[in-house]
């Protein structure tokens, strides 16, 4: 028997529409339609091709349909972004990834949850979040996705990057009581660090308990402040930065490899925290634009990656996995896994400390800034 939803599931992780599925198993898109709404049955032959050109086991075809998972912040997120065909494959890579962590987590021991609901500002609910999560409540983050998964939520890394998209969040599993963050692969450190405190917000202060008054943007900008102010305790960052001169690029250059944090999430940080004002952020962000910085900015921050699901999978298939198993295990294809663990860190990965290089800040002419003023220095 062949389940329906497993149809669709191959053909949106492998990126193919009805039509494109059907141009390469040679039936026509309304057989490919009726077999996905379970109206029709595909002859052995025909799945045979289907499996073919999704490169899935017919096994992984014949098995129960996957227990539901959120789209959570994608749901409204891609809405902002993505198309619906690139919002469907970044789902369902979350959602296989999910149920083979669902199942390695019912063979090992799992972490219990430890990340809070609060209905309060997103600078209060990210200072309690820092002590719930058993983070010292001063100083900077050394590695956020070792912190959340040590905090019990499930970190998904996807095996491939895709458009438009960095992270996204949901609560999952039974009574939804599982927080889940999925995470794309970036170089760029500091970036995911954020996406990854970004989407903690979204856990705390949106679990589905109020519609937004301001619409989605509102959302955004609550999961960014508390970000900034999770990543930067107001009155640290404030400290160090008027310690070292006051806002201005060259401070926040060497400020970004000791916090891990972009230097334009900086320049907003000080905003919202009264060291600068909005003409002073406008002209810093002009000077960020001039310098190129808007795409790559200096000073390198090493990427994170989660450890748990790799963990799991050496504890149940030994070290290294063994994939062939590992995959026969979940009905898929053995290079799919490979690819999906490689987003996830061996035990020799795992820093020690700070994830955060230092390397010298990027030379600027930069003016530097005093607290501000009726009428702010230039």
């Amino acid at each position: 028997m062949v389940n329906a939803s497993r149809i669709r599931q191959a053909r949106e992780l492998r990126g193919l529409t009805q039509s494109a599925l059907a141009d390469r198993v040679g039936v026509r898109q309304p057989a490919i339609s009726q077999f996905e709404a379970g109206l029709a049955q595909p002859e052995d032959a025909t799945l045979e091709a289907i499996a073919n050109a999704t490169r899935f086991p017919t096994a992984f075809f014949q098995q129960d349909a996957p227990a539901e998972f959120p789209a959570g912040t994608l749901l409204f997120r891609a809405r902002l972004a993505m198309t619906q065909r690139e919002e469907r494959e970044i789902y369902q890579l979350a959602a296989i990834a999910f149920e083979i962590a669902v199942a390695l987590r019912l063979r090992t021991t799992a972490i219990p949850a430890r990340v809070p609901r609060l209905a309060i500002p997103p600078e209060d609910a990210a200072i309690a979040a820092r002590t719930l999560l058993g983070l010292n409540p001063h100083g900077p983050v050394l590695n956020v996705v070792d912190a959340l998964e040590r905090a019990g939520v499930l970190v998904i890394a996807l095996p491939s990057a895709l458009p438009k998209r960095d992270a996204f969040a949901t609560w999952a599993g039974p009574d939804l009581g599982t927080p889940v963050i999925v995470l794309c692969p970036t170089e760029a450190g500091d970036r995911l660090r954020f996406s990854a405190a970004h989407e903690l917000g979204h856990l705390v202060l949106h679990s589905g308990t109020r519609a937004p008054e301001g619409g989605l943007r509102s959302l955004e900008l609550e999961a960014n402040a508390f970000a900034g102010a999770f990543m930067l305790p107001a009155d640290d960052f404030r400290v160090e930065v008027l310690a070292l001169g006051g806002v201005n690029l060259d401070t926040l250059a060497r400020l970004k490899s000791r916090w891990g944090v972009s230097i334009q999430a900086m320049v907003t940080r000080a905003k919202d925290i009264g060291l600068i004002n909005e003409e002073q952020r406008k002209y810093l962000f002009q000077q960020i634009v001039r310098r190129g910085w808007k795409r790559i900015e200096p000073v390198f921050v090493p990427p994170e990656k989660p450890r748990a699901m790799r963990k799991m999978a050496e504890l149940l298939y030994r070290n290294p996995p063994d994939l062939g198993r590992l995959a026969a295990d979940h009905r898929l294809p053995e290079e799919y896994v490979s690819q999906l663990l490689k987003g996830y860190a061996t035990a020799v990965e795992m820093p020690p400390r700070a994830v955060v290089s230092r390397a010298p800040a990027a030379r600027s002419r930069v003016v530097r800034f005093a607290a501000p003023k009726d009428k702010p220095r230039r």
